[in-house]
């Protein structure tokens, strides 16, 4: 599935984002929360560039897959708890942590994927300031999708990951 989702174009990828976005805004939206659906092809998108990023980073690049499946998995399952409100009986005070590490692991999710793509561009480990744009871009990832996508394609073409 992460070959395929890597080797979308751009505007099929968008396409995607929006068919799910419409459809969860005009026809879910009184069984869960409209992020749930909206948010799905997001996640997908995330893990995908995740691990193609990962399997073709030169050895020499030391980065953790663990460590970004459990933040991701923790990001998800967070979300798939607040939107199908399975957390209405809990107090904010006690929900706020955990939505705080929700955010970071999102966050660091994000920086994995970004830090991997600038990685195998360069074949060298990246500075901040050479995948900054990339990790705004997946923040804003209607939009991101249309420079960060043919970049990816590059990516799982020529390392056939």
């Amino acid at each position: 599935m992460t070959r395929q989702v890597s080797l979308m174009p751009g505007w099929a990828l968008f396409s995607v984002f929006l068919f799910f976005f419409l459809c969860d805004y005009y026809i879910f939206v009184p069984l869960w929360d409209i992020s749930l659906g909206t948010m799905v092809p997001v996640f997908i998108w995330i893990y995908s560039l995740g691990v193609i990023g990962f399997r073709a980073l030169p050895q020499n690049i030391n980065m953790s897959k663990g460590k970004f499946l459990t933040t991701f998995a923790y990001t998800v399952g967070f979300h798939i708890i607040t939107s199908l409100r399975l957390d209405v009986g809990i107090p904010y005070g006690i929900k706020g942590p955990f939505l705080f590490l929700a955010w970071l692991s999102f966050l660091y999710s994000i920086y994995f994927v970004t830090k991997c793509i600038k990685c195998v561009e360069l074949n060298r480990t990246a500075v901040p300031s050479e995948w900054i744009s990339i990790f705004a871009g997946l923040l804003l990832y209607p939009i991101g999708v249309w420079f960060i996508q043919p970049k990816i394609q590059n990516i799982a073409r020529t390392h056939e990951v």
